[in-house]
């Protein structure tokens, strides 16, 4: 079996960035998505270990002046933009779960009548397979 890919956006970015036709473009299965306030896809049926009062993300993502309290905070999930202390608002985000069938590596690129590569996520042709490996 293959694997899963969970993305959670805010607001209207699934729209903006197009999530619905890049999962399609890429042959992934939509399988739902929900608030991040709970574990969701294969997640959702792990038995979680107790979180140690250590591993906590720092108070603002964990009391809710962010927003949605998501559910790996305890564990030091803290979402933000990027990997600088930018932060955003997770109010109104929603958790997108994708399945990953087992042969995605060799759906994930095309050779082009010219030879070239192209990557199925972004478009983007390259020269060769070496090109297009070192960019997956």
């Amino acid at each position: 079996s293959g694997g899963e890919v969970q993305v959670t956006l805010v607001g209207e970015q699934p729209s903006i960035w197009g999530l619905s036709e890049a999962a399609t473009r890429i042959q992934l299965q939509d399988r739902g998505c929900a608030p991040p306030s709970q574990p969701q896809g294969r997640l959702a049926g792990l038995a979680r270990a107790a979180a140690r009062p250590e591993w906590a993300c720092r108070r603002k993502w964990r009391n809710g002046s962010l927003g949605f309290v998501h559910w790996a905070s305890q564990y030091g999930y803290e979402h933000r933009r990027h990997e600088s202390e930018q932060t955003m608002t997770i109010e109104n985000s929603l958790t997108f779960v994708f399945s990953v069938s087992s042969d995605f590596s060799l759906r994930s690129a095309r050779v082009t009548d010219g030879g070239s590569c192209q990557c199925h996520t972004c478009c983007q042709v390259f020269a060769d397979e070496a090109a297009l490996a070192s960019h997956l």
